[in-house]
This record gives C-alpha cells, structure tokens and sequence, in this order.
C-alpha cells in the first residue's frame, strides 16, 4: 500500500514537472522570467500535499 501510494505520488510529480516546465516556457516567452518562481511555489506545495497525503496513507 506504502509502495503503491509513494509510486503514484512520484507520477503526480512527474506529471507537474512536466505540465508545469510546459506552461513555465511558454510563460517566460511571454514575460520573462517572472513565473518560474510561481511555478517553483506551486510545484514545493503540491509536493507536500503529496507528502501528507502518503502519510495519512502510512
């Protein structure tokens, strides 16, 4: 169950990381560098959904 929960933390990871570094070129295109801390923020906070999350689970 651990096993299975912190695998599908890491594809929702993966899945922001990807989705996010997507969104955050064509952000920087637009205006700069601006967003990436945006992004950055986002990413760290749904990281530790994922984490309390999986420890409910645990």
């Amino acid at each position: 169950m651990l096993r299975q929960s912190r695998s599908q933390g890491e594809l929702l990871a993966m899945a922001l990381l990807v989705g996010g570094s997507h969104m955050g070129y064509r952000a920087t295109a637009a205006n700069g560098y601006r967003y990436l801390p945006k992004l950055w923020m986002a990413l760290q906070r749904e990281l530790k959904i994922i984490q309390s999350i999986r420890n409910k689970v645990a």
